[in-house]
């Protein structure tokens, strides 16, 4: 087993170093940090409770004071400049007060003192409403309401609320309400806190709003702080890892929570000390092993250091090398298995770079332009070149474009359907063809057919043939047949509605065809041109080659006829055949205004007999 090189190297690395002293420093270093981290909620929790009782004094030293005005001065009972003067004396002895006020049952306040006056009269207001005085005067104890903000005293303030009982009755006769500000309860306790460095203890409300902190801004900024349900490590309120205790400050109706912290790495100092201390031990061990190691691995990497060397000629391209094949261990039959595939690799370099010229030559000429991508692992699919036939489709040049995201190389697609599809086809593996498209760009115009279809996984290849040459050639030949089919058409309306001039006076228009509403414009126009080129009186408007006559015919020579009269021209209709005839009858077309004939012959006689010309038998 020992002759194998993967067993003696497991044994001497792993079995003797690396693995026993990794977890036996493991387990010192958490033991060690699990200690003193319970330590330091201890030392968290007392130092809460140690604050809690502070400020729970601090409330007591007030409600006392104001006791001794309602219960010893008799504050109700003096007259109103005794009291002025005992109200101005306790608020300006003691900071933390901001406002003293006396109501009586009904609400209306008595008398109100600030540090800068004493309210007196019609300035005073009635606080019936106010649900802490309903509270006071309904329970007859003490009562507290939770902290706000006051914007003009720009500090976190509480109002509490005494009942006075009146001592003839023994009924609430006045309230007496004091605010106290909270930025004295940071001043008067908080900051005389000896903390080290990194800790911190504020006073939250029962939402997390702190609302005493020896950092005023932070009262001042409504900071929120989200209490944990149980003592530990946590998030503190600057965001810091760190060891955290609340103790709760019950004042009658109302509850406040003491926050103590401090750095969770300041708690566990000394745990980081002892893996700081293991961590040295390891590495000096390993180093110790290490040299005892290098030695009996000398006499087993070196052979493989060989064949690693012949690895990288192989990876720099010189095929030639070869790696010993002496021996019979694992080494041995590595080095003939190296030789063995660097044999392969040269018969399948030589087979690709053959393949590859003719491909190479094969795209390099195509007249169809080749675009090249492949799909990155995080989604992206990026253009990789294109043929000349490629690159003459792009105005810019495609080398500028290599590399670049499909949606950055070519603007112009991403309003097209062609991304989209080009992501199926490298991502699946299917194939997709449009027939025409046509764009429009700075980059890319015309009208092409677009094939796309994956090369290999990931990569797809997208040609381009232009349809745009076919499209003019097409529209071109359109165009021609279209002249032809007009030309032909003015040569048949020019043909099928002649004007022929028999005598100066005399003119001759046969009509050949069916005729239609641009048709009879057409007769109108060429009649009413013949009459006035040849000054003629006479018209002789032949239909013996008309087919069918219906109103819409009829009303159209009607109007000729019409025009014609009004140059002062006769017009004489000829070559009405029986079936013309019965149809103008079963019409009820009305001719009888109209001279008519039956034959072309009988027309040209009556139309000399009109201009006086002399027939000679």
């Amino acid at each position: 087993m020992f002759n194998s090189l993967r067993v003696r190297l497991t044994f001497l690395f792993v079995g003797l170093t690396i693995v026993p002293l990794v977890i036996v420093g493991s387990l010192i270093a958490q033991r060690g940090s699990d200690t003193l981290q319970n330590q330091s909620v201890e030392f968290q929790d007392q130092l809460a409770q140690q604050t809690a009782m502070e400020l729970e004094a601090f409330f007591k030293e007030r409600q006392s004071e104001l006791f001794v005005l309602t219960d010893v001065y008799g504050l109700d009972s003096l007259d109103l400049n005794t009291q002025k003067d005992v109200l101005l004396t306790l608020i300006s002895k003691q900071p933390a007060y901001y406002e003293l006020t006396m109501a009586n049952i009904d609400g209306q306040e008595v008398i109100k003192s600030t540090r800068e006056e004493v309210v007196t009269g019609s300035e005073l207001t009635n606080i019936a409403d106010d649900p802490l005085f309903q509270a006071a005067v309904e329970t007859g104890k003490i009562s507290f309401s939770p902290v706000y903000f006051n914007e003009a005293a720009r500090d976190r303030l509480i109002t509490v609320a005494i009942p006075i009982e009146d001592l003839f009755t023994g009924t609430t006769g006045h309230v007496l309400i004091a605010e106290i500000r909270f930025q004295n309860i940071g001043e008067a306790i908080l900051r005389n806190l000896e903390l080290a460095e990194g800790a911190d203890v504020y006073v939250v409300d029962h939402d997390g709003t702190v609302i005493a902190h020896r950092d005023p801004n932070l009262v001042l900024k409504e900071t929120v702080f989200k209490l944990p349900e149980a003592d530990g490590r946590y998030t503190g309120l600057d965001g810091s890892d760190v060891i955290l205790a609340t103790d709760t400050v019950r004042l009658a109706n109302l509850e406040l929570i003491v926050v103590a912290e401090t750095l969770y790495s300041n708690a566990t100092a000394l745990a980081s000390d002892l893996t700081r201390l293991a961590t040295l031990i390891t590495l000096a061990t390993l180093v110790v092993a290490g040299i005892v190691v290098m030695w009996s691995v000398d006499r087993v990497v070196h052979p493989i250091s060989k064949i690693a060397r012949v690895a990288e000629s192989i990876q720099g391209g010189d095929l030639s090398v070869r790696a010993d094949e002496g021996g019979s261990d694992e080494i041995a039959a590595l080095g003939r298995a190296f030789n063995k595939m660097t044999a392969q690799i040269r018969q399948t370099i030589a087979e690709l770079e053959q393949n590859e010229a003719r491909f190479r030559n094969i795209i390099e000429y195509l007249p169809i332009g080749m675009h090249v991508f492949h799909l990155e692992s995080d989604g992206r699919l990026l253009f990789d070149g294109a043929n000349p036939a490629g690159s003459d489709i792009i105005r810019y040049a495609a080398g500028d474009l290599v590399g670049k995201p499909i949606e950055e190389a070519f603007p112009a697609l991403t309003s097209t359907e062609l991304p989209a599809r080009y992501y199926e086809v490298a991502s699946e593996g299917t194939t997709w063809q449009v027939e025409e498209i046509n764009l429009e760009d700075e980059q890319i115009s015309g009208d092409y057919a677009v094939y796309a279809f994956q090369t290999s996984p990931g990569t797809m290849v997208s040609a381009w043939i232009d349809v745009g040459e076919r499209k003019r050639a097409e529209a071109e030949r359109a165009r021609l047949q279209q002249q032809v089919i007009d030309a032909q058409a003015r040569a048949i309306r020019d043909l099928s509605s002649p004007v022929i001039p028999i005598l100066d006076a005399i003119i001759v228009m046969p009509l050949i065809g069916s005729i239609d509403t641009a048709r009879a414009r057409d007769i109108t126009r060429a009649l009413l041109a013949g009459i006035t080129s040849h000054h003629a009186k006479v018209a002789i408007l032949d239909i013996t080659g008309v087919p069918i006559v219906d109103s819409g015919v009829a009303a159209h020579l009607d109007k000729t006829i019409q025009a014609a009269r009004l140059k002062g021209t006769h017009t004489i209709v000829t070559g009405i055949s029986g079936a013309v005839a019965e149809t103008i009858v079963d019409l009820g077309i009305d001719w009888s205004g109209i001279e008519t004939v039956r034959d072309l012959q009988t027309g040209l006689i009556s139309a000399l007999r009109r201009i006086g010309a002399r027939l000679d038998a």
